[in-house]
């Protein structure tokens, strides 16, 4: 976990998992449930270390913990929101998820797509988080529809230019 606080070379922490892999599983103390990728996700760790702190393949029965809920009920794909991890980050640890972790929901009941949205993450993000269950362009759809329902109750001005009007007659 020190490691991943001072954003360490990947080649030093692929020596590391070389070494020992059962690393990637150690959970930090009972007060977080904490695992060395959800830190690496806090600390803004690389792309590439992120990546390498996701179990392979071959280790995925063994080390299966992308779908597991900490303390907060949140799996690492949340955090990658929360923190606001790279959009090659998310995806990395999205492919490597399976379809559960798209589906767990944290303490507040947001899937971490949700919470993406919640947290204004760019639609980038959103659409690496969805489930496959669930259509993109419809979530597209009712966010900008939930932003000019938010502008219009809102009684701000709902004078669009023409070409904003255009725009959005294609939610239509």
């Amino acid at each position: 976990m020190i490691s991943a606080r001072r954003r360490p070379p990947v080649r030093f922490v692929r020596l590391l998992l070389k070494q020992c892999p059962e690393i990637i599983s150690i959970v930090d103390t009972p007060l977080y449930d904490w695992i060395p990728l959800i830190y690496a996700i806090a600390y803004n760790a690389s792309p590439e270390v992120t990546e390498a702190l996701i179990p392979p393949t071959e280790y995925q029965g063994k080390f299966n913990f992308l779908t597991n809920l900490d303390v907060y009920d949140r799996t690492p794909l949340h955090w990658t929101v929360f923190y606001g991890a790279s959009v090659e980050s998310v995806r990395s640890i999205a492919r490597a998820s399976g379809n559960n972790a798209f589906n767990c929901r944290d303490g507040d009941q947001n899937r971490a797509f949700e919470l993406a949205i919640t947290e204004g993450a760019c639609m980038e993000v959103v659409k690496a988080l969805i489930p496959s269950t669930v259509d993109f362009d419809t979530v597209e759809r009712n966010i900008v529809r939930s932003c000019i329902w938010a502008k219009t109750s809102t009684n701000e001005s709902t004078d669009f230019e023409e070409e904003e009007a255009d725009d959005l007659k294609m939610y239509d």
